[in-house]
């Protein structure tokens, strides 16, 4: 997963453009981020229903998430998504709180994507003030790209300084552990290719020379031995007292392969690193019945699913 944010002009679509011509197109996932109806989000703000009345954060980023073994790429994503409903749709009596919010969505968005196994890059491409008001003017200008900046766009120059500020303080407080920020030089097209280029060559080869988990090796051939496909088609009746006793319900908490979400109003990452703790700890074999999707065990989860393989790692 590669995230591409910075300033308006910095050539961020540019930079995506010439990696992607390198890449096997039918493993490449590309997202822009869709447009906002300024006008009707401040609208809405300015009705007082005490509700935002769009979808959660990080809907739109997880549904364009490739499947598994590919790379999607993203042309701003949730930072940019963040910073448009704190200014259009948040009131200041709630910006303090809504800002928190955010946030502890994108961390969570990110720590479990790192967990899950993905390997998280977010590239942010940073130009001068001079530099971003000489490419938005000519731009601007010539009537044959006229349309790719507005004038509202190029007035937002007069803000670089105040916005300077504010980017530097989102790159402080989301460099992550797990999601590191890759700063990149956009006013030289060449060296901001190699640098992101770069990047991306280090972090996948740092993921394939991890190597396999041996944990989970030793761990496989009592997994195989309670496949969930074959207690979905055993019949209830012919289970033993042992077996009925030992099913558990996990809801929202526990799934095939993975965990619930905790990035919407309400979720809390520790409270889930918690739960999920208690259940690594159960001793014996559990048919387990998620909320959505096909039923599990716990043995099989311990072998496949990432978030409790770190757990006795110490790693969650």
């Amino acid at each position: 997963v590669a995230l591409f944010e910075g300033w308006n002009g910095a050539g961020k679509g540019s930079r995506i453009g010439d990696l992607v011509y390198e890449l096997d197109a039918r493993a490449t996932h590309m997202h822009v981020l869709s447009n906002f109806d300024e006008e009707g989000a401040a609208r809405f703000r300015d009705m007082g229903s005490g509700v935002t009345g769009f979808e959660p954060l990080m809907q739109e980023f997880w549904q364009a998430l490739g499947p598994r073994g590919d790379m999607t790429l993203y042309e701003r994503g949730w930072y940019t998504a963040a910073a448009r409903r704190l200014v259009y749709t948040d009131s200041e009596a709630n910006y303090a709180a809504h800002l928190q919010a955010y946030r502890r969505a994108v961390s969570e968005f990110e720590r479990q994507l790192s967990a899950d196994g993905y390997v998280v890059l977010k590239f942010f491409v940073h130009i001068s003030k001079d530099v971003q008001k000489k490419r938005l003017k000519g731009l601007h200008d010539n009537p044959d790209t006229a349309w790719r900046v507005s004038d509202e766009e190029l007035a937002t120059v007069k803000d670089y300084d105040e916005i300077y500020a504010r980017y530097d303080e989102l790159l402080r407080n989301t460099d992550f552990d797990f999601a590191r920020w890759t700063m990149v030089n956009g006013e030289d097209k060449r060296s901001a290719n190699i640098a992101i280029a770069k990047a991306l060559v280090r972090a996948l080869e740092r993921a394939l020379a991890s190597g396999p988990d041996a944990a989970a090796e030793a761990a496989a051939a009592k997994a195989a031995a309670n496949s969930a496909g074959a207690l979905d088609q055993a019949d209830p009746r012919d289970r033993t007292p042992e077996e009925t006793e030992r099913v558990m319900f996990s809801g929202d908490t526990l799934f095939c392969r993975t965990v619930g979400r905790t990035d919407l109003p309400g979720g809390d990452w520790q409270a889930m690193v918690e739960s999920l703790k208690r259940l690594a700890a159960l001793d014996g074999e559990y048919t387990v019945y998620t909320g959505h999707n096909r039923s599990t065990t716990l043995s099989e989860e311990r072998v496949r699913n990432r978030y409790l393989r770190k757990i006795p790692r110490g790693e969650l």
